[in-house]
């Protein structure tokens, strides 16, 4: 079998199958959600990673913006990780 009609196959995979949609914000660093005082807490000075652990709680996912431009180094990741890591059924 090609790789066309694999992905035509998983494309057209079991009707009865869970199908989910995650949304997140583009970014838990974006100016403009730090600044509105509307998402994160108004009343704390958090920092980036305070805001990623605050941001995995109300999103399942996130754009890595930064990623579009150069792989993220390692350790970056594994710290991202560390931060957003949730055990879930989804």
């Amino acid at each position: 079998m090609d790789t066309k009609t694999q992905a035509i196959k998983f494309d057209h995979a079991d009707e009865n199958e869970k199908k989910i949609i995650k949304m997140g914000q583009c970014s838990w660093t974006d100016e403009s959600l730090i600044r509105s005082g509307k998402f994160y807490p108004s009343s704390s000075n958090m920092n980036s990673t305070e805001r990623l652990k605050f941001y995995s709680n109300v999103f399942p996912c996130v754009e890595v913006d930064m990623s579009t431009y150069a792989i993220p180094p390692r350790n970056t990741c594994e710290k991202w990780t560390e931060v957003t890591w949730v055990i879930s059924d989804v």
